[in-house]
């Protein structure tokens, strides 16, 4: 999934201060996050989150819980 370049340039920077930065948790299939393995999903749809947040199914779980 495409982000406008302004989006990703934030996001970027956002991430930086988390385990591993966006486009290196990309490249590598790892987690923004925690920096764990991201590449285990239970879903689709958690495989389609991951194009979004970068996030691994447990830190998902995580943080979507109770919604």
């Amino acid at each position: 999934m495409s982000k406008h370049r302004n989006i990703e340039s934030f996001l970027q920077g956002v991430s930086t201060k988390l385990a591993t930065c966006r486009s290196k948790a990309r490249q590598e299939q790892r987690c923004v996050t925690c920096g764990g393995d991201a590449r285990i999903f239970t879903s689709y749809l958690s495989e389609r989150e991951y194009s979004i947040s970068l996030m691994c199914q447990r830190c998902q779980d995580e943080a979507f819980k109770g919604e």
